[in-house]
């Protein structure tokens, strides 16, 4: 388990989700961008859904890190062979303030219902960056990417504990938690749980 914190180098695949997380933040504008309270969403998920919601429930995800709470505002599943991934994401936009995470739990030998531990490539990234006014001006979009290159959170999640606790109805629901090292006793993972949407 590496907590890896902003100026450090990351990995390929950290560069990669920033690379998708600005490609939908900035190039689509305000229409890719969720609430400026993620956890609102969900409160307000206990609420009457509109027609938007009652068509598809897009999934959730939460966990608690070093005492806050991060909350997806959209999870899905996938598997391929007997290897599932759960993927689980959210992002919020306060003017040109941007801050945005993504979640990826992988298990291997999936077999429904169980206790797993996460493999490879499990993952929490959070990013914050500004976008700039003048956003599809080329030398704007390189800043604003090495803006967020130099404010990414990386979190590996090898051998986290995870339990699926339900697989039906075109969901995936379970619990997640990851215990601290000597080295990193901030990446405590703590309540994670997750309700994700199968995908083909």
């Amino acid at each position: 388990m590496i907590l890896r914190k902003s100026g450090s180098a990351i990995t390929d695949f950290a560069s990669f989700a920033i690379v998708v997380a600005l490609i939908s933040l900035v190039g689509c504008g305000q229409a890719a961008t969720e609430t400026a309270d993620p956890s609102a969403a969900v409160n307000n998920s206990m609420s009457t859904p509109s027609r938007a919601e009652q068509v598809e429930d897009r999934g959730n995800a939460r966990f608690t890190l070093a005492g806050d709470t991060w909350v997806g505002t959209r999870a899905s599943a996938r598997l391929k062979k007997d290897r599932l991934r759960i993927s689980a994401s959210n992002s919020a936009r306060a003017g040109e303030k941007v801050k945005t995470g993504q979640l990826k739990l992988n298990m291997s030998d999936y077999k429904g219902p169980g206790r797993y531990k996460s493999d490879g490539m499990s993952m929490f990234i959070e990013v914050n960056f500004d976008v700039p006014d003048d956003k599809d001006d080329q030398a704007a979009a390189k800043e604003t990417l090495m803006d967020a290159l130099g404010n990414t959170n990386h979190i590996t999640l090898t051998n986290a504990d995870i339990e699926i606790t339900s697989d039906s109805d075109g969901f995936i629901d379970g619990t997640f938690s990851i215990e601290k090292s000597a080295d990193t006793p901030e990446s405590t993972i703590t309540d994670g749980q997750f309700h994700a949407r199968i995908r083909k």
